[in-house]
């Protein structure tokens, strides 16, 4: 186990690179793709229904983290290790 925090404290924050990134990549998500966690058992109203998403602020339903995950995770891997994606051997966020 790392260090106990009690409850409200904050982690600092992590210290912004001055340099430019070592590389960067785009892609694009389908329109629907947030609904597509409905799947895997999310049902959060944030992810699928217009209206709320505007309500709390947003332009329009907001995707998932874990399917961002999934997009940034991909995005390591083609740069980093291409066609061996086998070599990832874990991932993890915050």
């Amino acid at each position: 186990g790392g260090e106990k925090l009690s409850v409200g404290r904050a982690l600092a924050s992590p210290t912004i690179p001055t340099t430019p990134p070592s590389a960067t990549r785009r892609s694009a998500t389908s329109q629907d793709q947030a609904l597509m966690f409905r799947l895997s058992g999310d049902y959060n109203p944030l992810h699928a229904d217009p209206q709320l998403a505007t309500m709390v602020g947003f332009e329009r339903p907001i995707l998932h983290g874990l399917c961002t995950l999934g997009f940034a995770t991909r995005h390591v891997v083609a740069q980093a290790c291409p066609g061996e994606s086998e070599r990832l051997l874990r991932v993890g966020g915050r």
